[in-house]
């Protein structure tokens, strides 16, 4: 009896744990490809902006694990405005990525942790 009610808190917590590293390992290979986009995109200064977007999706779906990104965004400002044409020296890109994932663990159906399912991430890098 002891064994049967202990064994329920034990695989709660250990569903918990990997759970949690399946979102974290998700998030931070997501923030790794976004960081790629942004530095693929510096490369490319002086380019079309759409010619660096597309440089930086290809990155970005490049993500190992079969992981399919969902969206990419791409923007380049110079102050507070959008450039549309090209990017120079000063300007600061934008890289944002979403990706949706499956969970690993039945406890994650059970709790609703759908709002998990959806992770996004920005990277940020100023044209030199």
């Amino acid at each position: 009896m002891e064994f049967a009610l202990g064994i329920i808190i034990v695989l709660t917590i250990f569903c918990a744990i990997f759970e949690f590293s399946w979102v974290f390992y998700n998030y931070e290979y997501l923030n790794n490809a976004a960081s790629k986009g942004a530095r693929a995109g510096v490369g490319l200064a002086g380019s079309t902006v759409n010619s660096v977007s597309a440089t930086c999706a290809a990155v970005v779906t490049s993500m190992p694990g079969g992981l399919a990104v969902n969206m990419v965004g791409f923007t380049c400002m110079r102050g507070a405005t959008v450039i549309n044409t090209t990017c120079s020296s000063g300007d600061v890109i934008t890289v944002k990525a979403t990706i949706s994932y499956s969970n690993i663990t039945p406890l994650s159906s059970l709790v609703q942790m759908s709002s998990f399912n959806t992770l996004s991430a920005n990277c940020q890098t100023r044209v030199e």
